[in-house]
């Protein structure tokens, strides 16, 4: 005989645990995917600027320390944040890294951006994927430069660095992209 179903904790959101969780204090350096939850979580509750910075702490976190590991579990929540915020490009670029990482070969993970791979559809794609350290910078530019926006009625308005060229000024052509190849 099968033992009893389990209940699958009725009247708790799915993400309440990880909520919980992301309470627990782990000692400084120690790998933990405790920030991309917590940003997670503080999308969900509608503080999209606290969960980009959050996120764009962790990402920078991992450039710093060089710890690449944790590349694919940021990169997953910034594509879900990246869909929600209505900015397919930055989605499908990242997504296209975790595709060639091979982390959304796990049915798992790739539950967790299975919505968003739906959405984006025949999106088309740029060339080359992202390896770990370039969609690392590509995230923390991209979350830096929504981070610092101005907001607007509509939500946030993106923009250069200070201390980056316009794109198409003189100063951004024949720049790459962070992260990408150059073939010769």
């Amino acid at each position: 005989m099968a033992p009893p179903a389990r209940p699958s904790c009725p009247g708790r959101h799915p993400g309440s645990l990880f909520d919980a969780a992301v309470g627990v204090r782990v000692p400084d350096g120690t790998p933990s995917p405790n920030k991309p939850v917590e940003a997670r979580t503080h999308f969900r509750r509608g503080d999209r600027s606290l969960a980009l910075r959050t996120l764009g702490g962790y990402v920078a976190e991992l450039l710093g320390t060089g710890n690449m590991h944790g590349a694919c579990v940021a990169a997953v929540e910034f594509v879900n944040m990246m869909a929600k915020l209505d900015r397919p490009g930055e989605a499908a670029r990242v997504l296209d890294y975790l595709d060639a990482s091979g982390l959304l070969d796990a049915p798992a993970w790739a539950s967790q951006v299975a919505e968003v791979r739906a959405g984006l559809g025949d999106l088309p794609r740029p060339a080359p994927a992202l390896d770990d350290q370039g969609a690392l910078e590509y995230m923390r530019q991209v979350l830096r430069q929504l981070g610092g926006a101005q907001s607007t009625p509509a939500g946030p308005v993106a923009g250069p660095l200070p201390d980056e060229p316009a794109e198409g000024s003189p100063q951004a052509e024949g720049s790459p992209q962070p992260g990408t190849v150059r073939s010769e």
